[in-house]
């Protein structure tokens, strides 16, 4: 299969199934590798108003530098690693000022912590994670070194997150904690396919979502029954012979109110999204992205 070198994405709205203003909204350039070293965001003159670059040392990102032309700002995100983990992670910013996040790693190279501190060292913050045999523990710490959110994973025989339990602290102007939340998240596998989700809030149950596979384990329905909504969401897939996902539709109680049509290349790569969004007062606004591919 040959590889993406360039894509151009154009963006214009649908009437009566005509196509009209088409105007180009990205264009990316990749290396050999068909990673992306450069993506232009276009402005409404058609002009580039955010420049992204990526720069790779043996195959991993090494650097990102970011220009909002608009507002004449530059950002860079240097990346550290130690063999294929990212051991530290610096964005700098205007004026000097920069954002360091080191991770540390335990004896089975598991992230054990996420520290960050500023340009002057000044600590904003940590994320601490802990593990057993079937768990995972992440704690996060505001720049006062409190817990404001805790999450529990809890993983079955295949590494499927079964169970997830979030848990936000909030204290008072004194640092005394006022209140917690509780989120609990239980979910069912069928091998590695997600087959249902439950979420409860303070023992009640904030929703209820299933998901339908086909032979070729292709997601091709969900439902989601939610106790905070009025309606009841289902969301339908198809898949062309390749098993790509040609398309998307979204139902609020039967009635569609959006759809999304993908359509691919001849190697397999996305060459227009049409998509329908069904408005408030009954019409339907189209737009269409287009995709212009060019290979190595």
């Amino acid at each position: 299969m040959k590889k993406l070198s360039r894509r151009e994405t154009y963006h214009s709205q649908i009437h009566n199934e005509e196509e009209y203003e088409r105007e180009l909204v990205l264009v990316e350039s990749f290396n050999a590798d068909g990673k992306i070293i450069q993506s232009q965001t276009m402005g409404q003159v058609g002009e580039p108003a955010l420049i992204e670059e990526r720069s790779y040392t043996d195959g991993r990102v090494s650097e990102i530098r970011t220009h909002d032309i608009g507002l004449d700002v530059h950002q860079l995100t240097e990346f550290k690693y130690d063999e294929d983990r990212i051991v530290e992670e610096t964005e700098h910013f205007e004026n000097n000022a920069f954002v360091k996040r080191i991770m540390q790693y335990d004896a089975e190279h598991r992230v054990i912590e996420i520290m960050q501190t500023d340009e002057e060292q000044a600590f904003l913050g940590k994320t601490v994670y802990s593990y057993d045999t079937s768990s995972k523990t992440e704690k996060k710490y505001d720049e006062e070194n409190f817990l404001f959110e805790e999450h529990r994973r809890v993983f079955d025989e295949q590494g499927n997150e079964v169970e997830h339990e979030m848990t936000e602290y909030l204290y008072d102007e004194y640092k005394k904690e006022t209140e917690e939340t509780r989120t609990l998240t239980k979910r069912e596998f069928a091998g590695s396919l997600l087959i249902k989700e439950v979420a409860e809030r303070f023992g009640k149950i904030i929703f209820v979502k299933t998901n339908v596979y086909d032979a070729a384990n292709n997601l091709l329905k969900t439902e989601v029954r939610s106790n905070e909504i009025a309606y009841v969401l289902s969301l339908a897939y198809s898949y062309n012979s390749d098993n790509l996902r040609t398309s998307e539709t979204h139902f609020r109680n039967d009635t569609e109110v959006y759809s999304k049509h993908l359509h691919y290349d001849s190697e397999q790569n996305l060459e227009a999204i049409i998509e329908n969004q069904l408005a408030q007062d009954g019409f339907i606004i189209s737009s269409k992205k287009s995709m212009e591919n060019s290979y190595h």
